[in-house]
């Protein structure tokens, strides 16, 4: 892979120590993060401006959508807060996702909560006490919000049997996607049809060969998947795992991605899916600080930079530091102008023209 493309750094975000970013999301006008602790930040990459939302939150930074100059923040599983960002910040809309604090502390420690595109999901599933625990099956419930409405308080919720072991991993507005450790080497691979209610299974590890740790997955049109498997092998495979591309990426372990499509990737509702969107790009961030295009219609990678070896005015001290030592989660988001990246100790926003 070779280095053509002009890469520039637009800015470098410092963040606290042992405060992560939690959540990111990027357009060509606007940058937003937040972390652990609450904090919220938004950057205005034309003005070169850097505003502050909170310093603190009653829970993590769970998810951030940008829609246009518009800014929806999902505050663990606590609340939705809607902010414009041409207008005033500090009076911001907001949505409680429990209809009491009583129901909020009941099931708090047990939801696991997903931003994704225009939905919230909330997960309630009872998570096992410690790691040799047993699976247990029991009803997992969901409910599912689109923010995009004006009344986003409306829920859609549903349930399942599932383990206490299990990882929602996407949805698309119709396709809900699970992965089920049953046993240890007993994977079961969901997809749930909210339009049908009905739960079809794959089991990884007995019905198919060789496909080893998934690590990212995510629903695409025509009911094909793009996953990440062995840590770094990318591939779009059907819903039954029938492989329909290996794509051209050589690279070591991948912490992160994100895909550009060539449009916006939102749903007016609940099983309203969008099958005409195509990939554009895919970008991605390895464990040796590489930041790889790879260009989806003509099959081609590019190596766009290394964070630790290339002179995109960085400071040295910064790079000294290294970027991911603590192994956090991390986040990557492509938009048609930017590329965003947190890291240990900042945020690194680049234009990649």
């Amino acid at each position: 892979m070779e280095k053509k493309r002009e890469i520039k750094l637009i800015k470098y975000i410092p963040i606290r120590y042992a405060d992560p970013i939690t959540s990111l999301d990027l357009n060509d006008e606007y940058l937003c993060f937040g972390s652990m602790l609450g904090l919220v930040e938004f950057y205005i990459i034309n003005s070169n401006t850097l505003q502050k939302i909170s310093d603190t939150q009653d829970e993590f930074i769970s998810g951030i959508k940008l829609r246009n100059s518009v800014l929806y923040l999902c505050i663990g599983d606590l609340q939705i807060n809607k902010y414009n960002l041409e207008e005033d910040i500090n009076n911001p809309e907001t949505v409680r996702n429990y209809q009491s604090e009583e129901m909020h502390k009941e099931f708090c420690n047990k939801c696991l909560t997903i931003f994704n595109n225009n939905f919230l999901i909330r997960n309630i599933i009872t998570f096992p006490d410690k790691p040799s625990d047993k699976p247990i099956k029991k009803d997992v419930k969901f409910f599912m919000k689109n923010i995009y409405h004006e009344s986003i308080d409306d829920d859609y919720n549903d349930k399942y049997e599932l383990s206490n072991y299990c990882v929602p991993f996407d949805f698309d507005g119709k396709y809900y996607i699970i992965i089920d450790f049953i046993e240890k080497n007993d994977r079961i691979f969901y997809i749930y049809d909210v339009t049908t209610k009905e739960m079809k299974h794959i089991n990884l590890d007995k019905d198919l060969k060789e496909i080893g740790h998934i690590s990212h997955l995510k629903i695409l049109q025509n009911e094909n998947i793009f996953i990440v498997r062995n840590y770094n092998i990318c591939e779009i495979r059907k819903f039954d795992f029938e492989l329909v591309k290996k794509l051209n990426i050589n690279c070591n372990e991948i912490l992160a991605y994100d895909i550009l499509f060539d449009q916006e990737e939102f749903f007016d509702d609940i099983s309203n899916e969008i099958n005409d969107k195509e990939i554009k790009y895919i970008v991605i961030l390895d464990i040796d600080t590489n930041i790889i295009l790879y260009d989806y219609k003509n099959d081609k990678p590019e190596i766009l930079l290394n964070l630790e070896n290339d002179d995109i005015g960085i400071d040295n001290d910064i790079k000294d530091q290294k970027f991911f030592l603590f192994e956090y989660p991390y986040y990557i988001k492509i938009s048609k102008k930017h590329i965003a990246i947190s890291s240990d100790y900042g945020c690194v926003l680049l234009s990649y023209n």
